[in-house]
């Protein structure tokens, strides 16, 4: 029994929409593979120049790698479905993989705002909270065919940001980190 069965609709877990919302996600896995470590890499270079902190290159340099490696894996894992995906009675251990790689990809957008945090500076943390914001609004498009890959995709972001503002320097850090979850919740429930 799958942990997320909960969340899921019957219509989810009719074998053609599983496959049509795999296909999606396989297309986007391999569209995205370039772009996202290209945004991942901007929002460090930002965070490391002084125009939204003056966080150590060498440290922020571990944003765009992380995102690399898991946008790496997720494109190949998007490469072999779209050429091992014949048989329609395969489909639940193919979303199971989907599943894992989101959350792997979720993980490493999640090091943003660790890795990128520079104490005491308000505009380095609203820079980190906007970056966050356009993520999940890119996962929201791309990947909310599927609820248990968006709720794999959401949940270890929206975790991580907001313990990471929770424990920030200010009340303003620590309410963004007291709404995110609130936040991702909307947009899973719209």
């Amino acid at each position: 029994m799958s942990l997320l069965r909960f969340i899921t609709e019957d219509q989810e877990s009719e074998p053609r929409v599983v496959k049509a919302q795999l296909s999606l996600a396989a297309n986007t896995a391999r569209n995205t593979r370039v772009t996202s470590p290209v945004w991942a890499a901007a929002a460090a270079f930002l965070c490391s120049t002084g125009i939204f902190g003056h966080v150590s290159f060498a440290k922020t340099l571990f944003v765009p790698l992380a995102v690399t490696a898991a946008m790496g894996a997720a494109a190949l894992m998007a490469t072999a479905y779209q050429h091992y995906n014949d048989d329609e009675g395969d489909t639940d251990s193919w979303l199971q993989c989907f599943v894992m790689i989101q959350a792997v990809g979720s993980f490493a957008w999640g090091l943003l705002p660790w890795l990128c945090w520079e104490p005491g500076n308000a505009l380095n943390h609203m820079f980190l909270a906007a970056c966050v914001m356009a993520v999940i609004a890119g996962l929201v498009v791309a990947r909310g065919s599927n609820m248990r890959m968006y709720v794999a995709n959401l949940l270890p972001l929206s975790l991580m940001v907001s313990v990471r503002f929770i424990f920030g320097d200010s009340i303003t850090d620590m309410a963004m980190g007291a709404l995110a979850p609130f936040v991702a919740f909307q947009m899973w429930h719209t």
